[in-house]
């Protein structure tokens, strides 16, 4: 996982991390100031770091303000750059995920709004006090760990929301999220949707 803007992402290393995923690797990239760089990579940023790499004209102040369908065309946009999964969260509207042609259908049973190879799997909404420091990074991590032990990139994205949904509730603190909590979260997910 990169991220920063100190100097790290070189040419080498960005061609680098291309050619590991050209190789095989599962490579997952969230940058928040080079994410138009990379290319042949898995990648996650939020909403926001996209429109910027996408030159985006926009007021970027009021970001719930910026229109869905401005931020899926961004995301089609990128996401023929790496002809990969693009996961692009969103906050209160969820976790939106692009989705090549040649990835299967999900596994996962919930519900979702699809058009354009763009999948949205809604947030757990949150009642009361957030820290949103580390919710990026969080949700990085759940998407590479669950596609890392054999999850589809539906799957991951879920689980990506579902950990990050976790880190927040976790005042002034570097969040943890166990085993334990992301199950619970998970039924607590399920039954929102079918009982909203």
């Amino acid at each position: 996982m990169l991220y920063g803007e100190n100097g790290i992402f070189t040419k080498r290393v960005i061609d680098t991390l291309a050619e590991m995923a050209d190789a095989g690797s599962l490579v997952f990239v969230d940058s928040r100031h080079h994410i138009q760089d990379f290319h042949h990579v898995i990648v996650k940023c939020n909403h926001l770091e996209l429109l910027r790499a996408s030159n985006y004209q926009g007021n970027l102040e009021d970001e719930d303000g910026v229109p869905e369908d401005v931020i899926e065309q961004a995301l089609q946009t990128y996401s023929r750059k790496t002809n990969l999964p693009v996961f692009i969260s969103c906050g209160a509207r969820g976790m939106k995920v692009n989705l090549p042609e040649y990835i299967p259908p999900s596994t996962v049973n919930f519900q979702s709004k699809e058009k354009k190879n763009i999948l949205t799997v809604p947030p757990f909404h949150i009642e009361g006090e957030v820290d949103i420091c580390g919710a990026g990074d969080s949700a990085l991590t759940g998407i590479a760990c669950a596609a890392a032990a054999g999850a589809d990139m539906p799957a991951a994205a879920l689980v990506g929301n579902l950990v990050a949904s976790v880190i927040v509730q976790q005042i002034g603190v570097t969040g943890t999220c166990t085993r334990e909590q992301l199950l619970e979260r998970f039924d607590a997910y399920k039954e929102r949707l079918e009982h909203p």
